[in-house]
This record gives C-alpha cells, structure tokens and sequence, in this order.
C-alpha cells in the first residue's frame, strides 16, 4: 500500500478511535501506516486495502463505519447512527426528531423502541457528538 506519510504533528489520528473497534494503539499503528485521521480512512480506494498488519476484511469495516460516522457528524442526522433503521427513523421523525441533539434531549425511550436498540442508538449518538 502506498500512502504519503508526513508525520504532522496537526493530524487528528485520534479521530480514528471513533470507530468503533479501534483503540489508541489501533490509532496510532494505522497512522503510522499513513492513515492519518478518520477522513483518510473513509475515503481508501480498494487497492488501499492492504495495510500492513491488518484483515482486509476488518479495514473495509472500519472505512464503512468511518464514512457513516462522518456523515453523522456533517450532517448531525439521526439517519446515520448505528442501530438506525427505516421503523425507528419513521417513529422518531413523526415526533419531530431529526437531528442528533434532539434524539439526545429525549428523557424516556419513545414507545415502539426496545432498549436493545435504544441503548445501540443512544450510544452511538452520545460518541458522535463528543467530537
């Protein structure tokens, strides 16, 4: 894999630990394989595939999850959050809640939600706006 590699002291490698299943030496092992921040993963070509050390399989999930995470964050819809599906996305809408921080002001799960997925979606809300 050939990636251009600068060593900037300004690259948010820590972004990465957004994903989820990438931990602080996960981070910083992928930046010095010249995946500097969340952006450069999200947006590897296929030939990018191959790093070093890594499951093919396991960096084409990290770089799904990336580019999910960073259409959250750009967009603060609730559409990308983990867990999210068609049924909950319609239940939460039709209560007017379309942006994260709004999903995030709830105090009770709306009805028609279990906790299983409440909990998968809170989360995952509550990391994406730590940003």
């Amino acid at each position: 894999m050939l990636i251009t590699f600068n060593c900037a002291d300004d690259s948010d490698w820590r972004s990465l630990m957004e994903v989820d299943g990438i931990t602080e030496d996960v981070a910083k092992e992928l930046h010095t394989k010249g995946i500097e921040d969340l952006g450069i993963l999200a947006n590897l070509k296929e030939e990018n595939l191959n790093i070093e050390g890594f499951e093919v399989t396991q960096i084409q999930d990290w770089r799904t999850d990336s580019r999910r995470i960073i259409n959250s964050i750009s967009t603060n819809s609730i559409t990308f959050l983990e867990g999210m599906n068609p049924a909950i996305n319609e239940i939460l809408t039709g209560r007017g809640i379309h942006l994260i921080n709004q999903l995030l002001g709830l105090t009770e799960i709306p009805e028609g939600i279990n906790n299983r997925e409440w909990d998968i979606i809170i989360t995952d809300a509550k990391r994406i706006m730590e940003e």
